[in-house]
């Protein structure tokens, strides 16, 4: 209840101590990371799955993992130009914490690469998991959930929508997706979207509700109402499309949240006032417990 009567103004001191903390760091994200325990989880940095330096990604093994959880692999966001794996240990503690082991990869970035290699380089990651599981995980990578937040929420949904082309072979099964904010009706013809697409051939491919179908694995949509960095209307689109298909989803809106505290509501400090760890935790639990 008290979570309920007090949401607003919450949020309102969240924000500003988000940004009087941003001021002080290179990074907006360092904050997060400063006031998040190093806990509930052994992890293995730096781990290179290719030849450039920001072909590396790092593992977060739970201490307490629970019967039957899936793998969570978490795609940042950073509209394909920005972002750092390490800048996100509040977000693999988070997981953590509730039993999920974790793999944040960093990935090459526009204007280095335009499309597919984001998204190869991701699936490059989940495929060297993949084959050390044993060793890095203490058990084969069996179930693997995909999420993401912004423009990784986007890479996330691709792949979701068809892993036989992005990880073939793969002995894990993608049995959920969790976007969160993601632009998943993709306008191609955007300005700062256009180019990181370059040379696409088919348009569909890169556009998440477009490739939604009957074999779409489980969803879980999130978003905040206030968010102008990423409109709310590309969640509605795609749980339309999921709809669609008959894919079990869930979608859940967040009353005057904005696109950046839609992730940072992930941290220790912020958790404490906001849905989003008891509504991924939860449907996480429900999914590998049917």
């Amino acid at each position: 209840m008290y979570k309920h009567l007090h949401r607003q103004a919450l949020r309102g001191l969240q924000a500003g101590a988000l940004l009087c903390l941003l001021g002080a760091c290179s990074s907006p994200l360092v904050p997060l990371n400063v006031m998040t325990p190093a806990s509930a989880y052994e992890r293995r940095v730096n781990l290179a799955y290719g030849e450039d330096p920001r072909q590396q990604m790092d593992v977060y093994r739970a201490d307490k993992r629970r019967p039957n959880s899936s793998t969570v692999v978490f795609v940042y966001g950073g509209a394909w130009r920005d972002g750092r794996k390490k800048d996100y240990a509040f977000m693999a503690q988070s997981l953590a914490a509730q039993g999920h082991d974790v793999l944040i990869p960093d990935y090459r970035l526009y204007p280095q690469v335009t499309w597919p290699a984001f998204i190869d380089d991701v699936a490059q990651a989940i495929r060297l998991l993949d084959a050390n599981a044993l060793e890095w995980l203490g058990h084969p990578l069996e179930r693997m959930v995909l999420m993401g937040h912004s423009s990784g929420a986007h890479s996330a949904a691709v792949i979701a929508g068809d892993p036989e082309r992005w990880l073939p072979e793969l002995n894990a099964d993608v049995v959920g997706l969790i976007g969160i904010s993601g632009p998943y009706d993709l306008p191609l013809d955007n300005r700062e979207v256009a180019p990181v697409f370059e040379g696409l051939a088919n348009d569909a491919d890169a556009i998440p509700v477009e490739t939604v179908d009957a074999a779409h694995p489980p969803t879980l949509l999130m978003h905040g109402t206030d968010d102008t960095r990423v409109l709310p209307f590309h969640t509605e689109n795609m749980a339309t499309a999921l709809a669609g298909a008959a894919v079990p989803h869930q979608v859940e809106f967040s009353d005057g949240m904005g696109h950046g505290m839609a992730v940072a509501e992930f941290a220790w400090p912020f958790s404490w006032f906001n849905d989003g760890p008891d509504i991924v935790g939860k449907w996480l639990d429900a999914l590998d417990n049917p």
